[in-house]
This record gives C-alpha cells, sequence and structure tokens, in this order.
C-alpha cells in the first residue's frame, strides 16, 4: 500500500511540475463515491483545497456541493486527474 502511495505522488509532483513549466493549471475531478458517481464542486471544502492546490475542478459549474454524474458525463468532462477518496481493499467485497 505504502509502495502504491509513493508511486501515485510521484505522479502527482510531476503533473504539478508540468503545469509550472507551462503555465496551464490541470483540471481535476474528485470522487467521495463510486454508486452512483459522486463528485466534489468549488462551494466544497475539498473543491476550496483543488483550487488553492492549482487544479480547476472540473465539476464546479454543476451546482451542486456533491454532484451526480453518469460515466459518460465524466468521459466528456475529461479531466486531466482523477482522484477517488474511497477505500479499496482490492477485494470483490468492496462496494
Amino acid at each position: 500500500m505504502l509502495k502504491l502511495a509513493e508511486k501515485k505522488l510521484k505522479y502527482y509532483k510531476k503533473k504539478l511540475n508540468q503545469e509550472s513549466v507551462t503555465g496551464v493549471k490541470p483540471t481535476v475531478a474528485l470522487f467521495v463515491s463510486n454508486k452512483p458517481i459522486v463528485g466534489v464542486s468549488n462551494i466544497t471544502y475539498i473543491g476550496k483545497i483543488i483550487k488553492d492546490a492549482g487544479g480547476i475542478n472540473s465539476l464546479k459549474l454543476l451546482g451542486s456541493p456533491y454532484p451526480k454524474l453518469s460515466l459518460e458525463h465524466l468521459i466528456k468532462l475529461n479531466p486531466d486527474i482523477i482522484i477517488s477518496i474511497l477505500y479499496h481493499t482490492g477485494t470483490n467485497n468492496d462496494s
């Protein structure tokens, strides 16, 4: 689990360095549920963290603090970074 976290941290640091070199801020979609797919908008605390970290929240214009999305809508948004804060053990028993 620690190696996975280190790998993801290295990836995100690389993405942030790209932003600082190119001047382009990455678009970010963060999800708190996958059944249904529920994200966070700019009017949440997590949304403010995304903005403060230099990202552009892909879900900022959806009008709800925790908007529900279809998979098709997520694909249409096409965020640069997708973050899920769900706990996943890697077994088939996860929801």
